[in-house]
């Protein structure tokens, strides 16, 4: 899952270390960021994906911080078409790996 997060580019890992930020996660942490990385990707169905992160996360991070206006809207022109396709890697991954899929509840008996 690491290797998905590495292989952003860091102009592709702005929006999500600033949404990270504000949300008071540990940025410097990139296994952190790695995790919550796929985490939010699988919160929803990959074909959701686009709209869930152009408009209800970035609304969620600018309605704190509009003074980052300018600079999400030129993220989301660049990369908000990216959001589907970076869920699909980490939906592809979790599916061959675990059988998961996004946008779906699991329950695991860690009891065992």
């Amino acid at each position: 899952m690491r290797k998905i997060w590495s292989s952003l580019s860091d102009d592709e890992k702005w929006f999500w270390k600033a949404y990270f930020s504000w949300a008071m996660y540990d940025t410097g942490s990139d296994y952190l960021m790695a995790n919550e990385f796929q985490a939010y990707l699988m919160q929803q169905p990959t074909s959701s994906a686009i709209e869930y992160f152009t408009m209800r996360k970035a609304d969620e991070l600018l309605a704190k911080h509009p003074e980052l206006e300018a600079r999400v809207d030129a993220y989301m022109k660049r990369y908000g078409a990216s959001f589907e396709a970076r869920a699909r890697d980490v939906e592809d991954w979790l599916s061959r790996r675990y059988g998961f899929s996004a946008g779906k509840t699991y329950f695991l008996d860690l009891r065992k």
